[in-house]
C-alpha cells in the first residue's frame, strides 16, 4: 500500500498573503512621505538658492548649462543637468521646479528603510523611515527646489552599498561595488558638502583593517578601489570648474560659525526643527532634546550594535567637523549644509529604540514579543506627534515663509496698470522670473558709462512721464555704482516705502506731476517741537484718496535751534473711527537730510508718501506728524508759544477717503 503524502494548504491569496507588515508599513510611510512633502508645494514664492536652479536650468543646451554653472563656482553640475531635461517637460512653474525634489525626498524614507534594516533589522529600518518621513527639515528642503533631497538619497545609498562592502564574504560583490561607485559619484557630483560622508566610510574601512588586520585587507582593498573609481568619475568636473573656483575663493572671506554652536542647532533643526528664512532660528528647548540624547546613549549601550553606531557616529561627526572645516555661507537657514548627517541621525535614533526594544526580553517570554514593540513606541510615537505639529506650523505660520515675490511683483503690475514705471538695476533674477513677459521695464543707465548727470537726467525723464515709480534694485549696479537714480528719487520724489526680499530692493516713490501750494497746518495755534524747529507749511498731490491709493505729502520745516540728535519723524493717517489706518515713520527727506544737519533759520523742505490700505473705511481722515528720539523712544511734545505743552502731534491737514 503506498503511503499518502500530507496534504498541504492551500496558500492564501490576497493581500496579507503577497506582502509582510513591515512592507506595508514602508508603502504606508512612503505614501505619507509623498503627500506631506506634495501638500502645498507651491504655497511660497521662489526664493534666491531656488531661482539660481532656475537660472542654471533654463538654458538651452546642456552646455550652456555646465558653463552657467561653472561660472557661478559653487556647486558640482548633477543636479542641474537632471532639473534640466525635467523643466523642458514639466515647465518652469513653482510646482515643476520644486517636484523632484519633492519626489526624491519620498525615495529617501525607502532607502532609509533598507539601509536601518541592513544595520539594525527591520525593526530599526522602520523607526528610521518614520522619523525621516515626520522630519520637518526634510519636508521643509523636499519643497524647495535645491539639491538637498538628492544629496540625502545619494549618501543613504551610497552608506548601504558601502556596509555591505564591508561586511561581503569572499567572493567579489560586484553588485555591491558598482553600486558604491554609482552612488558615490552621484552624490559628490551633486554636492560638495556629501564628500565628508565618503571620507567616513574610508574611516571605517581603514579602522577595520587596522582591527582585523590578515582578515581586513579583503574589504579594504573592494571599498578603497570603489572609493579611487569615485575620485576620478569627479575628476573631469573638478578640472573644468578648478580655475573659476580659485578665483572666486581669493575673493570670498572665511565664513563659518563655532562648533559650541553648530551642535546645538543641529541637534535642535535634525530633532524636530524647521528652519527660517526671514527672521531669527528658532531652538527646541533644552529639555525637549532630552528624550533625542537618550536614544543616542542607547544607541551605543547596545553591545551587539556598537560597530554599528560608531558607524553611523562617524558619519554626523565627519560631516559637521568636514562642513565646518571646509567653511560655510552663515546665511539664515545654514543648517542645510549639515543635512547629510542628517540621516543617520535618524538610524542612531532607531538603534537606540531598538535597544530599548531588547530591553522587553527581560519580561516573561510569552510577554517578550509585546514588549520589544511597545517600549520603543512608548519613546518614539510622542517624538513622530511633535514632529506631526511641527510640519502643520510649518504649513501654516507665517514665521516659516519664505520671502513674497509673488506677492510683491502682484503689487508692482498693479501698479503698472494704473501708469506706474518699474526700474531695473542690477541683476535681478527674481524679478525677472515673476515679472510678466508682456510687461516692460527700464534700466537706468539705458547704456553702462554714463556720469551721475546722465543718469540724473535720465531719472528725471522717467519721473516726469509717470505718477509713480517702483526701484528695483538687486546686488551690485556697476552701471550705476554711485546709486544716483536712487539718489535722485530720494531727492525729489515721495517715497511711500521700500521692501527688501534677501538682497533684492523694491521701493515706491510718487512723482506726481503737480502739487497744492504750500498751506499752513490745520492745527488750531502756532506750537514747536520743543522749541527746535516748528511746521511751517504743507503741501499735498490732492486733497482726497481712495482705499489702496497712495498719497504725496510735502513738509516744509522752520529750523529754530542746532541740534544734536537726529530725530525721526512719523506720519499717521486717522480713519473715521479713531484708529491709524496708515504709518510712516524715518528720517527727513528720505533720511537724506538727519536733523543734526539742521541750522537755525533754515528752511527744510521734506517728503513723504502715504498708503492707504484696501480695506480702509470712507470717511473723514486727519494727517498728523510727530517727532521722536530714536535711542529712547522719547517723543518730542509739542509746545504752545507760551510754553504750555499743547501734545506730541501736529494736525497737518484733513484727508477725505471716498
Amino acid at each position: 500500500m503506498t503511503e499518502r503524502s500530507p496534504i498541504r494548504p492551500a496558500r492564501v491569496s490576497g493581500v496579507r498573503g503577497r506582502y509582510s507588515p513591515a512592507v506595508l508599513a514602508v508603502l504606508g510611510l512612503v505614501l505619507l512621505s509623498f503627500l506631506l512633502r506634495t501638500h502645498r508645494l507651491d504655497a511660497h514664492s521662489l526664493w534666491g538658492d531656488e531661482i539660481w536652479s532656475y537660472h542654471h536650468t533654463s538654458h538651452d543646451s546642456i552646455g550652456a548649462v555646465l558653463e552657467s554653472v561653472r561660472e557661478d563656482g559653487v556647486h558640482p553640475p548633477l543636479y542641474y543637468l537632471i532639473l534640466h531635461p525635467w523643466m523642458a517637460i514639466a515647465g518652469q512653474s513653482e510646482y515643476a521646479l520644486r517636484y523632484p525634489s519633492a519626489l526624491l525626498g519620498t525615495l529617501g524614507v525607502v532607502a532609509i528603510y533598507v539601509l536601518g534594516r541592513r544595520l539594525g533589522g527591520t525593526g530599526v529600518g522602520l523607526i528610521a523611515a518614520a522619523l525621516h518621513a515626520l522630519s520637518p527639515i526634510h519636508v521643509y528642503y523636499s519643497q524647495e527646489a535645491r539639491m538637498y533631497s538628492l544629496v540625502v538619497l545619494s549618501v543613504v545609498l551610497s552608506s548601504y552599498f558601502f556596509w555591505r562592502l564591508l561586511r561581503s564574504g569572499a567572493a567579489w560583490p560586484w553588485r555591491s561595488w558598482v553600486g558604491y561607485v554609482i552612488c558615490s559619484a552621484l552624490a559628490v557630483n551633486v554636492h560638495l558638502f556629501a564628500v565628508p560622508v565618503l571620507a567616513a566610510h574610508a574611516f571605517v574601512w581603514v579602522v577595520q583593517l587596522l582591527w582585523k588586520r590578515s582578515g581586513g585587507w579583503t574589504p579594504a582593498v573592494r571599498c578603497a578601489t570603489a572609493q579611487l573609481v569615485t575620485a576620478l568619475l569627479f575628476v573631469p568636473w573638478l578640472v573644468f570648474v578648478w580655475d573659476r573656483t580659485m578665483q572666486l575663493s581669493a575673493h570670498l572671506p572665511r565664513m563659518s560659525v563655532e562648533l559650541g554652536l553648530i551642535l546645538p542647532r543641529c541637534l535642535s533643526d535634525f530633532s524636530a526643527g524647521v528652519p527660517v528664512l526671514t527672521g531669527d532660528a528658532v531652538d527646541l528647548a533644552r529639555p525637549a532634546l532630552i528624550p533625542y540624547l537618550v536614544l543616542i546613549v542607547l544607541a551605543f549601550a547596545w553591545p551587539r550594535r556598537r560597530g554599528v553606531a560608531a558607524f553611523l557616529g562617524s558619519c554626523i561627526a565627519s560631516v559637521v567637523v568636514g562642513v565646518y572645516y571646509i567653511s560655510f555661507p552663515t546665511l539664515p537657514g545654514w543648517t542645510r549644509f549639515f543635512l547629510a548627517a542628517s540621516p543617520f541621525y535618524h538610524l542612531l535614533l532607531a538603534l537606540g529604540a531598538g535597544g530599548m526594544g531588547r530591553l522587553g526580553q527581560a519580561v516573561p517570554r510569552r510577554w517578550g514579543r509585546i514588549g520589544r514593540a511597545l517600549l520603543p513606541g512608548l519613546m518614539i510615537l510622542p517624538l513622530l506627534v511633535v514632529r506631526t505639529g511641527l510640519i502643520r506650523d510649518y504649513y501654516t505660520d507665517p514665521l516659516y515663509a519664505r520671502w513674497d515675490y509673488r506677492g510683491q511683483m502682484a503689487t508692482i503690475v498693479q501698479d503698472l496698470e494704473e501708469g506706474a514705471a518699474v526700474v531695473l538695476q542690477g541683476r535681478a533674477l527674481v524679478f525677472e522670473y515673476y515679472f510678466p513677459s508682456d510687461r516692460s521695464y527700464l534700466e537706468v543707465p539705458a547704456v553702462c558709462g554714463r556720469d551721475d548727470g546722465g543718469i540724473d537726467d535720465e531719472t528725471a525723464a522717467v519721473a516726469a512721464g509717470h505718477e509713480a515709480v517702483w526701484l528695483v534694485r538687486a546686488g551690485p549696479t556697476p552701471c550705476d555704482p554711485n546709486l544716483r537714480a536712487e539718489q535722485w528719487l530720494k531727492e525729489h520724489a515721495f517715497r511711500v516705502g521700500e521692501t527688501w526680499l534677501e538682497d533684492n530692493l523694491y521701493g515706491l516713490y510718487l512723482t506726481p506731476a503737480t502739487m497744492s501750494d504750500y498751506l499752513p497746518p490745520a492745527e488750531p495755534e502756532q506750537v514747536t517741537f520743543e522749541d527746535l524747529f516748528e511746521l511751517d507749511a504743507f503741501a499735498l498731490d490732492r486733497g482726497w484718496m481712495e482705499p489702496g491709493d497712495a498719497l504725496a505729502v510735502g513738509l516744509r520745516w522752520r529750523v529754530l535751534a542746532t541740534m544734536e540728535t537726529d530725530y525721526k519723524f512719523f506720519l499717521v493717517l486717522v480713519g473715521p473711527d479713531g484708529a491709524v489706518h496708515a504709518q510712516r515713520d524715518g528720517m527727513p527727506l528720505n533720511w537724506l537730510w538727519p536733523t543734526r544737519l539742521w541750522q537755525a533759520g533754515e528752511t527744510v523742505d521734506d517728503r513723504w508718501g502715504m498708503a492707504l490700505p484696501d480695506d480702509a473705511p470712507k470717511g473723514g481722515y486727519t494727517l498728523h506728524v510727530g517727532a521722536y528720539d530714536p535711542m529712547t523712544g522719547r517723543r518730542l511734545s509739542t509746545r504752545a508759544s507760551d510754553g504750555s505743552v499743547v501734545g506730541d502731534m501736529v494736525w497737518v491737514a484733513g484727508i477725505e477717503v471716498r
